[in-house]
């Protein structure tokens, strides 16, 4: 029993676990100070451009981060010429990006949300450095030092935070600020811990990693426009502060995701090598025991929020936030079915479709936009709330039926794994 539980403490989905922790809590740090600093207006610009900001670096990474994965299991010695390749594509979509946030920001006569812009090119660049040397650990399958890197950014962020109290000084752009140098001091790290052998980055690489990732990117940018999609419809009916208790609404839920996305780092590695085995029945047992794995990890958590979620609310914001607890309810009862839908989503990339994820989620997001046309104008954040747990739920069972086409899956297949289970029960 003991030796069960030291390996389950110090698996490669432990250590993704508290990499993901170490990122939640940084973030976390830096989302009470401003809703507990900021008053609604403020936090409701600051909402809106971290969303940009989200939508942006969500682009990058679907670029990149599964197609990356994919070429690095597969080309053994090619390794140091994929990642100098894909490393140019990061910081080049990172500069251009970051041109685009400024002429927005020339555009604007919006005095905090234009300041904020203006220092876009900041955060991502913290957010791009970060995530790519995620993604290279993810890679080499080395979860230790994903963990490692994460908890370095979460000691700079606590350090960062307890000087700028001391100083006085906590406002929007010292926040950026001190994630920029976060982000810098793991880059400095990392490459001190593992140096890289860098090598001439290769045009087929290129080719290769633009052909998945520009549905993967795709995918990850109707993924973020359909969360972020209710956010930028209220900006547009409402006003900032309805913008700021919707933001706070899906930053809570969006900490139930932690085990979700922690897990999901494994489970794709995983799901890419069992379809490369060539065996269905395999292949069905992976998919269904990531589905399970989700689940348990994932169900207890939005649970526990559903219940506790007004006291939540008094911890880490202000009365003026205690009207979004009907929100935060229906957006777990969308989130209760997502851990399906992400492994179905993580299965088309690991078998070569990204096309069909991309497609369903231009059907999410068609839901959502339209269901946010029809619903906010008459019930306002209720009904943006309603708008994203319907389209969810809608894509995830659409989605069970053209999974049909490539792999018929049932219960049944996982009786090995029951057995398996069962077995180990038994025995300890």
């Amino acid at each position: 029993m003991l030796r069960l539980i030291k390996k389950g403490i110090i698996s490669d989905s432990a250590y993704s676990l508290y990499a993901q922790a170490c990122l939640l809590l940084a973030n976390f740090t830096l989302f009470v100070v401003l809703i507990k600093g900021a008053d609604t207006s403020s936090f409701g610009h600051w909402a809106l451009f971290i969303t940009l900001i989200s939508i942006t670096d969500s682009f990058r990474q679907g670029l990149l981060q599964n197609g990356f994965i994919r070429l690095y299991i597969q080309q053994n010695d090619q390794q140091a010429s994929l990642i100098t390749t894909a490393g140019i594509i990061n910081f080049a979509f990172i500069g251009l990006s970051s041109l685009g946030f400024l002429v927005v920001a020339a555009l604007q006569d919006v005095g905090l949300f234009r300041e904020l812009l203006f220092h876009g090119f900041k955060s991502l660049l913290a957010l791009g450095s970060l995530q790519f040397l995620n993604m290279l650990n993810i890679a080499q399958k080395d979860f230790k030092g994903y963990f490692i890197q994460n908890f370095i950014y979460l000691c700079g962020i606590a350090l960062g935070m307890l000087w700028l109290f001391l100083r006085g000084s906590v406002g929007f752009i010292e926040i950026i600020n001190l994630q920029l140098l976060a982000s810098g001091l793991v880059f400095i790290v990392y490459m001190l811990r593992k140096p890289q052998a860098w090598a001439k980055p290769k045009t087929s690489q290129f080719k290769a990693l633009w052909a998945f990732g520009k549905y993967a990117a795709g995918t990850n940018l109707l993924s973020m426009l359909f969360h972020k999609a209710d956010v930028l419809m209220l900006a547009f009916f409402t006003n900032p502060a309805t913008v700021a208790l919707f933001h706070f609404a899906t930053k809570i839920t969006g900490y139930t995701d932690l085990p979700m996305n922690a897990c999901s780092q494994v489970i794709y590695p995983e799901l890419a090598t069992s379809y490369r085995k060539n065996n269905e029945t395999h292949l069905k047992r992976t998919y269904l025991k990531s589905i399970l794995r989700l689940l348990a990890l994932a169900t207890p958590i939005i649970i526990a929020v559903m219940l506790f979620n007004k006291e939540i609310i008094k911890i880490l914001s202000t009365d003026d936030y205690s009207s979004s607890s009907a929100v935060i309810i229906i957006l777990l009862l969308g989130a209760l079915i997502k851990p399906v839908g992400r492994v179905f989503g993580l299965l088309l990339d690991a078998m070569g479709k990204p096309k069909v994820n991309f497609q369903m989620l231009a059907f999410s997001l068609v839901v959502n936009v339209t269901m946010n046309l029809t619903l906010i104008p008459s019930l306002g954040i209720i009904g943006a709330a309603i708008a994203t747990s319907t389209s969810i739920v809608l894509t995830v069972l659409v989605g069970q039926i053209r999974l049909r086409k490539w792999l018929r899956v049932r219960l049944k297949d996982l009786t090995p794994f029951y057995q398996n289970v069962k077995g180990k029960i038994v025995f300890t």
